[in-house]
């Protein structure tokens, strides 16, 4: 996928071109109402923490309600300590499911390290349920996407989930600034 980022005067711009040349077009705008435009429907910036060796939701938006068939688009950052060389996971959840399991997001040198982690799906399609992805970067690792892993469910969306673990507890894994957006479909 490819993903370019335009600032215009009046709108903010994203464009993600599909694995089948299918474009969706986000275009930043407040509130929900009518016609196309990306809205924020909810987040957590509270930053969430573990030194779990198995995965663990570590950051969850709640209280959405995000219909079937609305492309979503979740980002945050993250970090890990650097007490000693391991490496730490990331993987997201829709509702209670694990759509995809954890990835490997850094070096596992014995460093600080920071990252970024996003989730680009069309949310509960029937056929399509595992049509999503994860992008996950840290500093000194090359950025790792993969697709969803297991099918979300075809209910409404109500809670998208930052899920990792860290390869070592004595290691701190963290994530914050959980931001999820939808496009309106008309």
């Amino acid at each position: 996928m490819t993903q370019e980022l335009v600032l215009g005067i009046a709108a903010l711009a994203l464009v993600l071109v599909g694995m089948a040349g299918t474009v969706f077009f986000w275009v930043w705008r407040s509130g929900k109402s009518s016609g196309g435009g990306l809205v924020r429907d909810g987040g957590n910036t509270t930053e969430g923490t573990t030194t779990s060796t198995t995965v663990v939701a570590i950051l969850t938006a709640s209280s959405l309600s995000i219909a079937v068939g609305t492309p979503v688009h979740a980002m945050c950052c993250m970090r890990r300590s650097a007490d000693v060389g391991s490496s730490s996971g990331a993987g997201v959840k829709v509702n209670s499911t694990q759509a995809r399991s954890s990835i490997s997001w850094d070096d596992g040198q014995a460093a600080v390290r920071n990252g970024f982690w996003e989730a680009v799906f069309i949310y509960g399609v029937s056929s399509y349920l595992s049509s999503g992805h994860v992008t996950s970067s840290g500093e000194e690792a090359t950025q790792v996407q993969h697709n969803f892993n297991a099918d979300m469910p075809t209910a409404t969306l109500t809670d998208v989930v930052h899920t990792g673990e860290s390869s070592n507890a004595s290691n701190t894994t963290g994530a914050d600034e959980l931001h999820v957006y939808s496009s309106i479909v008309s």
